[in-house]
């Protein structure tokens, strides 16, 4: 009897936890590119994100992947960027949010690659050292939504966003992986900030390109 009763309670706490794990994933909220993901203090879309091996310095389409070689913005073999263009409202009633950089609070190197069933960390990418947890925006670039074009050259490691202020901002990180094709799909794991100070977890899915 005593067998029985402990391999009952075996079993229940099994579901159990299997239902704490299923709970976990099921608050994640999954989008797709270009849908607007929401705190009560941020507005947030993915306009766009892509694998490259290459992305441009050229200040028409600034740190945009491309297929020439580029010695100075070119992923290590064994590694691929990660480009992505975001839009960011600031919909608070007043302060400022610090995106971006080391020293800022919301930080995209804390976000996460999910690729092939695999969990990829981002990193910051200069002058081809890829060791460290820091994206600079230093080399983003604020884009026109509506068009494309580059604004200007962030040129800071941070990018403060003013309280009523929108932004499009396009960057790039960098994986310690090389996809089979730079076409395939893959998952973007955003965090962005609420008004307690804390960060909620989005995931956009990324299409495979054809």
């Amino acid at each position: 009897m005593k067998k029985i009763i402990s391999l009952t309670l075996v079993v229940v706490l099994c579901f159990s936890f299997a239902a704490c794990g299923n709970n976990s994933e099921e608050n994640i909220v999954k989008s797709n590119l270009t849908e607007i993901v929401s705190t009560d203090i941020v507005d947030f879309t993915l306009e766009n994100c892509e694998f490259a091996h290459y992305v441009s310095n050229v200040s028409t389409n600034y740190v945009e992947p491309t297929e020439e070689p580029n010695t100075m913005f070119a992923a290590r073999t064994g590694t691929c960027f990660v480009s992505m263009t975001v839009t960011i409202n600031n919909k608070d009633r007043g302060g400022s949010i610090d995106f971006g950089g080391s020293f800022s609070d919301w930080d995209p190197a804390s976000w996460k690659v999910k690729y092939n069933g695999e969990t990829y960390d981002m990193y910051g990418f200069d002058l081809n050292v890829d060791n460290y947890r820091s994206i600079s925006l230093s080399y983003a670039a604020l884009i026109d939504k509506s068009t494309g074009k580059v604004i200007s050259k962030v040129g800071s490691s941070n990018k403060l966003i003013a309280a009523g202020e929108s932004v499009t901002i396009r960057m790039f990180g960098i994986i310690h992986v090389d996809p089979a094709s730079l076409k395939d799909s893959f998952d973007l794991e955003v965090s962005v900030p609420n008004s307690t100070g804390e960060y909620e977890t989005f995931v956009y899915t990324i299409p495979a390109k054809i």
